[in-house]
Formats: structure tokens, sequence, C-alpha cells
């Protein structure tokens, strides 16, 4: 029985280091990861591309094109049309990605010449919009320092921000266009006579609600893991329920209040510190519980590691199909 357990969790472990390293980018994305979000209104229907342009040359995925620069010396372009849809191509590999036309050729230059005169860096993404409203939802890396470049197609105008630094890893802010627009449908071009405003609107019940789904599905991750490991009474399930539910919901508050106070990547400090104190925790919880359940205390510290592992990899997996809860 013991050799049986033992190589469950030697296998389960081996998975996840294979897992961490085959995806060396996602696993140092633990936890809330940057975001920005910016929603627009009064657009009145004007075509309209937006972009942050950061204050660092690359942040994540993310960087500025360089053509002396051997590291970033090639296109990768990731553009949202105004119908939702998200496209990206690399030079390198054009046939792995969507078609790079003229047109989405055409933005990608305004923005490069843009910030090659402004100081801050095109990290070659943007957004397209047609409408009377949008949202620029930047949810993988997105810069810390920022100004947000609007860009008018039809009088070939710009609209840039000062610069901005995010207030949290998810930062939240609304756009107010209606002078903009209202000196575009007047004829201006050239640089208008407007500064750019962003309002803070941070979304507490979007943050509420991540927060709850990322505890839930650890809660069951860990509850699949204990089955597996046959821990399987009453007593033992209870358990991984309770102490689950504390040391999840102290490490996700901790970890937002962090972000949102400290702002930034403070939160890339306190996470793995605090995995390894609630890794400790648990395993202290379920040797001492779970001897009277006649479990080896060896055993439940195996659980302890190998759930801890699996739930934080799996977190990492979700996080890149619903960004929007992590």
């Amino acid at each position: 029985m013991k050799r049986r357990v033992a190589l469950l969790g030697l296998i389960a472990l081996f998975c996840c280091m294979t897992f961490a390293l085959a995806t060396p980018v996602a696993f140092a994305d633990m936890g809330p990861h940057p975001a920005v979000t910016i929603d627009f209104g009064h657009l009145g229907g004007k075509k309209m591309y937006a972009t942050l342009l950061s204050e660092r040359k690359s942040t994540g995925p993310h960087h500025a094109y360089s053509p002396d620069d051997e590291m970033f010396d090639c296109k990768m372009a990731e553009w949202v049309t105004s119908d939702g849809r998200s496209h990206h191509y690399d030079s390198g590999y054009p046939q792995m990605y969507d078609e790079f036309t003229a047109k989405e050729d055409a933005v990608w230059q305004k923005f490069y010449d843009y910030s090659q005169s402004d100081g801050y860096y095109f990290l070659q993404s943007w957004w397209e919009f047609e409408s009377t409203s949008g949202t620029l939802y930047w949810s993988y890396y997105a810069p810390h320092g920022f100004k947000l470049l609007l860009y008018f197609p039809q009088e070939d105008v710009f609209v840039c921000s000062d610069a901005i630094r995010c207030y949290a890893v998810h930062g939240y802010y609304t756009a107010d266009l209606s002078e903009v627009i209202a000196q575009l449908d007047d004829g201006a071009v050239g640089a208008l006579d407007v500064k750019l405003q962003l309002q803070n609107s941070y979304d507490y019940f979007s943050e509420a609600l991540g927060l709850a789904f990322r505890i839930v599905v650890t809660i069951l991750v860990e509850l699949l893991v204990a089955l597996i490991f046959r821990l399987n009474t009453y007593r033992q399930i209870t358990t991984v329920i309770y102490a689950n539910l504390a040391t999840q919901t102290l490490l996700n508050v901790i970890v937002n209040l962090a972000s949102y106070f400290g702002a930034s990547l403070l939160f890339v400090f306190l996470f793995i510190p605090l995995e390894v104190a609630i890794f400790a925790a648990e395993a202290t919880v379920y040797a001492v519980v779970f001897r009277r359940e006649r479990t080896p205390v060896w055993k439940s510290i195996v659980y302890a590691l190998v759930a801890n592992l699996v739930s934080v990899l799996l977190g990492v997996g979700l996080s890149a199909l619903f960004p929007f809860l992590f």
C-alpha cells in the first residue's frame, strides 16, 4: 500500500514538473496577473484603434519591435477586431498565425512610428472599435506604467493620455471620449485641444467572483486528489474542505489586497512564500488529524505536497482559458 501511494505521489510530482518545464512563461504566472481594463463611452460609431504604450520595452510575452536587437527583431502583432476576435502574427512563423494584411500592417506602422518619438514603447498589441462604446481588455501581462494611445484613421488623428501607473494588478478605468468625438465631428485635424483622462473604476464584483471561483476550484481539486490517495473518510474529507477554505481564503485575500494597495508585481514576492506556508500548515493539520484514522504521517505530507502542486498548476492552465477570473 505504501509503495502504491508513494508511486502515485512520484507520478503526480513528475507530471507537475514536466508541465512546469514545458510552460515556463505560464508557470511564472501564478496567482493574479497584471491586467488592464478600459471602458470607452461616447465613441459615436467612429472607427478607432487603441493601444497601451509601455514605459518598458517588454512585459511577459509582449515586446517592442527593435530591428537592431536580435532578441526583439521580429514582428509579433496581436490585435482584437471590432467583432471581438483576437488575431496574432509572428513574422518568424507566418504560417502559424492569421494573415497580416496591408490594413493591419498600416495600423502597426502608425503606432510604431508614433512610439518612436514618444519615448514609450509600442508592444505590438491593439484593439479596433467601430461602435458607440467598447472595452480594451489587456488580460495577460499588461504594462504597469503606460499611456493610452488612440488613433482615428479617417481623420488621421492621434490622441494620447498622460503617463499612468496602474494602481493594482487588475486596473479598471473609464475613458470619456465625448470631447474628442465632438472635436472630430467639427472637422478637427492634427493635435486636438483636449486632455484624455482616465478615471479609476475598480470592479469589486468581478474580483470577488474570481476570488470565489479560485477557492471553489482549489477545494474540488484537492478533494479529488484526496480520493486518489484513498483519504475518503468523513473526517478526512471535512478536514480537507475546512483546511482549504481557511488557507485559500487567506491566501487569495492577502494576495488581492497586496495587489490592490501595493500594485504591480508585489504579489509575486508574496505568493510563493505563502504557498510554502500553506503547504506546511496543511501538512501539519493532516498529519495530526489523519493519524486518528490510522493514516501514516508520511502519507499526509505527500498528499499535501501533491494536492498543492496540482491545484497551483491547474490554476495556471485555467488562467489561460479564463483570464477574467484570475
